[in-house]
């Protein structure tokens, strides 16, 4: 049996991850050089186009068409609506809602149109004097108007016969 001490290896040999990282970096310049070379090129173009017409990439003082002004006005209205709408005190109508908030009565839905200012709010109460009590508090609160019950049924399909209500009133946000 014969051991081998010499763990040196001969320097000339290098493994070849260093050949194999070599190719990459090569590959990597050479195409970044064509790159390079590629967008060069395109400028010269375009500096020449340019050059050659003084009018190029300058934008006209003519006025838009009547078409685009008015595709413009109506972007510009439906901007304007969209801003109004986002613009509403949405944390005062929260605010006012559970300032009104009553252990008797269960708001289910809650349906804001910000353009119209109104407000549609279903709910159920234990009894319809609830509602009807819910619906003047609403009122009372000074920051609603128009406020009106539209509409009640009692649901007979359960034993504690709520009331389920909606009612609608105007948002004076």
């Amino acid at each position: 049996m014969k051991i081998h001490l010499d763990h040196a290896k001969a320097q000339h040999a290098s493994p070849s991850w260093v050949w194999g990282l070599l190719l990459s970096a090569l590959l990597l310049f050479s195409a970044t050089g064509w790159e390079y070379l590629r967008l060069e090129s395109e400028r010269t173009n375009l500096q020449s186009r340019v050059q050659n017409d003084p009018h190029a990439g300058r934008t006209s003082n003519a006025p838009p068409s009547p078409e685009i002004q008015k595709a413009m006005q109506e972007q510009v209205r439906q901007a304007n609506t969209v801003l109004s709408e986002l613009g509403r005190p949405w944390p005062a109508l929260f605010s006012i809602l559970e300032e009104t908030a009553r252990p008797e009565i269960a708001l289910l839905a809650i349906r804001p149109d910000a353009a119209k200012g109104r407000l549609r709010i279903a709910g159920e109460a234990r009894r319809l004097a609830d509602a009807l009590d819910y619906t003047r508090k609403l009122a009372a609160t000074g920051q609603m108007s128009d406020v009106v019950l539209e509409e009640h049924e009692v649901v007979a399909s359960d034993q504690q016969r709520p009331v389920r209500f909606a009612l609608s009133a105007r948002w004076a946000g």
